[in-house]
Order: structure tokens, then C-alpha cells, then sequence
């Protein structure tokens, strides 16, 4: 996106269209929101596990807690788990709360 507002800048001092210098300028706003916005949008937070019990057998039932203390401003994040040996654990987390 930047590479086309800077060519739409270029093509205005070429041609001297206005409306070429506006989508250009147009174009690296919207760049430059978007990078502002990621930057807020940090997606930091940490994350404590607890199983229990400790060890277990096929068959037996585990039960798994996580607490999540975010300590940015994302919204939606996407956790995955990972087991040795077994398919990775995914979960969504709705909205942070500061």
C-alpha cells in the first residue's frame, strides 16, 4: 500500500493530477494508521498454567486452568497449547479487561 501512494505521488509530480497527490497522500495515511494501530495493539500478556493432577493415565480426566493477566490492548488473541505428543490446545479469548 505504501509503494502505491508513493507511486501515485510520483505520477502527481509527473502529470500534475490533484486527484493522483490525493490518493497517494490517502494512501500513506492509511499506512501510517495502521502501523499506529499495531503499535497500540500490543498483544503482551502472561499466561499460568496449572494441571492437575500432575500425572495421568490414558483415560483418566485432567483438568486445566489458565490465567491470563494481559498487558496490552488487544482485544481478540488467539492462545495455543502445546503437549508433547498430542494436538495442540486452542483457544480464544474474547476481550481483555484491564
Amino acid at each position: 500500500m505504501a509503494v502505491a501512494g508513493f507511486g501515485f505521488l510520483v505520477s502527481w509530480m509527473l502529470f500534475g493530477e490533484r486527484e493522483l497527490m490525493a490518493a497517494g497522500l490517502i494512501a500513506l495515511l492509511g499506512v501510517g494508521i495502521g502501523l499506529a494501530k499495531v503499535a497500540w495493539d500490543r498483544t503482551d500478556a502472561e499466561i499460568y498454567r496449572t494441571i492437575s493432577p500432575q500425572h495421568a493415565f490414558v483415560g483418566d480426566t485432567i483438568s486445566v486452568q489458565l490465567r491470563i493477566e494481559p498487558a496490552g490492548h488487544a482485544r481478540n488473541v488467539r492462545i495455543e497449547d502445546q503437549v508433547a505428543g498430542k494436538p495442540e490446545a486452542v483457544f480464544a479469548v474474547d476481550r481483555f479487561r484491564a
